[in-house]
């Protein structure tokens, strides 16, 4: 049996559509640290977008990395992005260069279960729950690709 011992059981973020079950528990082990467990959604972007927020940091941090979250950056929306569900949401989006700096746009539906919509993707645009950034406005970005 094992001896679970429970971290983190529920988050208010919208990752994607519905509610998004993740936990993080630890299981003791006889004369060495604990073994990290991570449980993540079952739908692939629900899945990818909580590894990148979560467990990605988790491991790089386990692992001795000091710097542990991908780069930001602050876009112009180019065409409207909208959160409207009430928790503070990562929405996945391409990033145009816009002279010294981007612009950014939905890749197309946020559902969970289009997986293109993650494969597309050149960020996590963060934007709080029931609001709209029109365009024109900036908006902060998790720079997924690397070297935009």
């Amino acid at each position: 049996m094992l001896r679970l011992r429970a971290r983190c059981q529920r988050i208010e973020q919208k990752i994607a559509e519905g509610q998004i079950p993740i936990a993080f528990s630890t299981i003791p082990q006889e004369g060495k640290g604990a073994l990290a467990l991570f449980a993540l959604p079952g739908n692939p972007v629900s899945a990818m977008v909580t590894f990148e927020l979560f467990v990605r940091p988790a491991i790089l941090r386990m692992a001795g990395h000091t710097r542990l979250h991908r780069p930001t950056i602050k876009a112009r929306a180019l065409a409207p992005i909208k959160n409207g569900d009430t928790r503070r949401g990562y929405l996945r989006v391409t990033l145009t260069p816009d002279g010294e700096s981007y612009g950014a746009r939905l890749t197309g539906t946020q559902s969970s279960g289009v997986l293109r919509s993650m494969v597309t993707a050149d960020g996590l645009a963060i934007v709080p729950g029931q609001t709209t950034i029109n365009p024109g406005e900036e908006v902060k970005v998790i720079v997924l690709r690397p070297g935009l």
